[in-house]
């Protein structure tokens, strides 16, 4: 960004949609430019936007500055996840534990949770939470598998939150894995 004949500010919002599909924000303080000033904003890593710092470079007669942002955007969302397996017979009851202490109006989330044979997927389900079905406190979610033999498995469970803030979403995403034989 050039400044031209006369000062200037700018603010600066990132956005880039991650691996996972849910998208990624960065919102930068004002920048305040002299005129003729030339500014270069560039984040540290695309991949993990919302806590990356992203580093200003402005050139201000002839001289160069360096200067590095954190984001203003602050997580929407506070919670912990935890896994438990329960054995009856054949069956196993896997749950998915989320304690929500915090969580911004409008919010959604997704609970996914994978079952795996050594590296071979064996079961997967998905369960989306919006409006009174997402809440502050326990939101436990039981899952039942069928084991064959005494093979061992692998329960990865995946909790991950959108929430809209500043004009823009966050994502938050929180990944658990629990061995059990079955």
């Amino acid at each position: 960004m050039t400044a031209g004949n006369q000062p200037t500010s700018y603010t600066l919002t990132l956005s880039w949609t991650g691996p996972h599909g849910l998208p990624q924000s960065f919102v930068a303080p004002t920048v305040a430019l002299a005129a003729g000033d030339k500014a270069t904003l560039a984040p540290a890593n695309w991949s993990s936007l919302e806590s990356t710092k992203v580093t200003l470079h402005m050139v201000h007669d002839g001289q160069t500055s360096t200067r590095s942002f954190a984001n203003k955007i602050r997580l929407a969302a506070k919670y912990t996840v935890a896994l438990k397996v329960a054995k009856a017979g054949t069956t196993s009851q896997l749950t998915i534990n989320a304690r929500f202490t915090q969580l911004a109006a409008g919010s959604s989330a997704v609970m996914a949770w994978e079952v795996f044979k050594g590296r071979t997927l064996a079961a997967k389900q998905t369960i989306t939470l919006t409006g009174t079905k997402l809440h502050r406190g326990l939101i436990s979610k039981t899952f039942r598998f069928k084991a064959k033999g005494s093979a061992r498995y692998t329960f990865q469970a995946t909790v991950e939150v959108l929430s809209p803030t500043h004009g823009a979403y966050v994502s938050q995403q929180v990944t658990h894995t629990q061995p059990f034989a079955g």
